[in-house]
This record gives C-alpha cells, sequence and structure tokens, in this order.
C-alpha cells in the first residue's frame, strides 16, 4: 500500500467544500433529505464504523456521488433547459428552480431537514429566498405526505438585528406555521467558521475578522441534533445547541492561522445596534455551554 498522507487529504477535502460545486454562486446547497432507507444505511453505517478504516477523499468522493446523481436527476426532469453531465447537471441561472406544488422531488420522503442558504445582500433577495423558497417546499412536502420537518436556524436570529438574521425569522414563521409540522434548531457558529471568515475577510496580505462574541459547536453535534429532532416523537417547537465554552472570533482566527498559515489577523470593532447586541452576549447561548468537541479539539484533528 502507499503512503497515506492525513494532511494532505484534509486539505484536498477542505479544498473541494471551499471551492467545489458545494459553494459556487449557483449553488445555494442541497436540502437534505431523510426517509427510512437512510436511517437504516446510517444505523448499518454506524454499526460497522470502527471495523473499518477512514475513506479517503476518493471514496467520500463515490459514497457522496451516488445520492447526487439522484438530486440531479430529479432537478433535470423539472427544467426543460436543463443539460444533464457526468457530474452534474447544468442549468441556466435564470431557470433554477424551486420546489413548486406539483414537484415530486419529494416522493417517498418521510423526513425532511432544511438547511439551506441564501447568498443575496439585500434584505427583499433574503426575503424572497428564505419565505418564499420555504413556503414553495413546505407546500410540496405537504403534498407528497412528508410527516415532519426540521429547519437548522442560529442562535441570536431574535437579538441581533441583521438583514440576514431578520431573513431567518421570517423563514422560522413560514415553517412553523406550516401544514407539516415542524421543528426549529438553532446553531452557534460551526468551528469551521473561523476558516472561512479567515478566507473571506483576507485584505491583502491581512485578514479583518469581526470582533464577534461566540461558541463555536462541532457540526457533528449540530447533524446529531438534527436527526434526533426529526425522529422525536415529540420535539420542542424551537430547541438550541452550542459549544462547550465561550471564544472570541479573531482569537480563533489566530489560532487556527498559526497551523495552517495565511494573513495576520486584524480585528474589526462592531458598531450600530447589531454590534451593541453581539457585545451583550447575543450569539451566545441564554442558559451557557452546552457540549461537544472545543475549538482547540477541531483544531487537533487538522493536525493528526
Amino acid at each position: 500500500m502507499g503512503s497515506f498522507n492525513r494532511r494532505q487529504e484534509a486539505d484536498d477535502l477542505t479544498d473541494y467544500v471551499n471551492n467545489g460545486w458545494l459553494s459556487s454562486a449557483e449553488f445555494d446547497g442541497p436540502t437534505f433529505l431523510w426517509n427510512h432507507l437512510i436511517r437504516e444505511a446510517s444505523q448499518e453505517d454506524a454499526a460497522q464504523r470502527n471495523d473499518v478504516p477512514v475513506a479517503n477523499l476518493s471514496d467520500a468522493d463515490v459514497v457522496i456521488n451516488m445520492p447526487m446523481q439522484w438530486y440531479f436527476d430529479a432537478l433535470a426532469s423539472m427544467v426543460p433547459t436543463a443539460e444533464r453531465t457526468d457530474t452534474g447537471v447544468e442549468i441556466p441561472r435564470i431557470d433554477m428552480p424551486t420546489f413548486s406544488i406539483d414537484s415530486q422531488a419529494l416522493s417517498g420522503v418521510d423526513g425532511l431537514i432544511e438547511c439551506g442558504n441564501a447568498a443575496g445582500q439585500r434584505q427583499g433577495q433574503l426575503d424572497a429566498y428564505f419565505r418564499t423558497g420555504s413556503a414553495n417546499l413546505t407546500a410540496a412536502a405537504r403534498d407528497a405526505g412528508v410527516a415532519r420537518m426540521v429547519l437548522l436556524s442560529i442562535v441570536g436570529i431574535d437579538k441581533v438585528p441583521m438583514k440576514y438574521y431578520r431573513a431567518k425569522l421570517g423563514q422560522e414563521e413560514v415553517l412553523r406555521n406550516a401544514d407539516v409540522p415542524c421543528s426549529v434548531v438553532r446553531a452557534t457558529q460551526f468551528h469551521q467558521f473561523a476558516l472561512q471568515m479567515l478566507a473571506r475577510m483576507k485584505l491583502g496580505p491581512v485578514s479583518v475578522i469581526p470582533a464577534l462574541r461566540t461558541q463555536p459547536v462541532a457540526t457533528t453535534i449540530v447533524a446529531r441534533t438534527l436527526v434526533d429532532a426529526l425522529e422525536a416523537q415529540d420535539p420542542p417547537g424551537i430547541s438550541m445547541i452550542g459549544g462547550p465554552q465561550e471564544e472570541y472570533l479573531p482569537d480563533l482566527c489566530r489560532r487556527l492561522r498559526a497551523i495552517i498559515g495565511g494573513p495576520r489577523v486584524i480585528r474589526l470593532p462592531l458598531l450600530g445596534a447589531a454590534g451593541r447586541a453581539i457585545r451583550e452576549g447575543g450569539l451566545l447561548l441564554p442558559d451557557g455551554p452546552t457540549g461537544g468537541p472545543g475549538f482547540d479539539d477541531w483544531l487537533a484533528s487538522l493536525q493528526d
């Protein structure tokens, strides 16, 4: 067997997530569909996970590719101008679909976890995506017989007056009043948020990082909480999940930079009502930390 470079595999996977089609301007991320077949397959996989080595990037790509081919087929069938390719489907941006009431994309789906994201900057664009898109999605879910939905949302959207957060509140309202029962899981920022901000806020030789009080949480913890909420007999209307301790975003970025390199970090003070709410802990869990691996645990995993 050839040598296995874990750091290179991690770098390749990070590059795939950050720069591949998942992060392209033409794609906002798929809604995660969940039914009994996926649940049974995941349970079988979990039982065997400790007995097999971690898949390398090429194997992971094969596993991801199978359900995504179904997803691409569903999209292509809905859009007359779509062109199916070996790796996906090409659709003119103007023809990109939302779920419509007569859509068959949710046929056979028992439950749905909504993790969609919007890339617009204007309040009207954000509201249109979150409100109109969610209304279309819930109508399709109702007609397809979906039994339950779960929405991934953000801790603090009801406290921090930002355009994106106002739009997310609107999405929560639409889904909680939909015909399909829906619960909301609000999460704090993920560990990977520091990595995203280092790249997104880069200005020449520096990265200008907002002075955020944050409580980073592992994505594995969030994913488990979403699935638990979907399968719970009596899920709460709104639940919250966060990491084990409060952190300061510029410090997180500096600690990350010490491992992966990158531009020098400069702190950006936050002004106005949103800045004041963040300084007062608006993005932290009201009842304090919960659990899961901390940010330093995530940093250590990058070096394994």
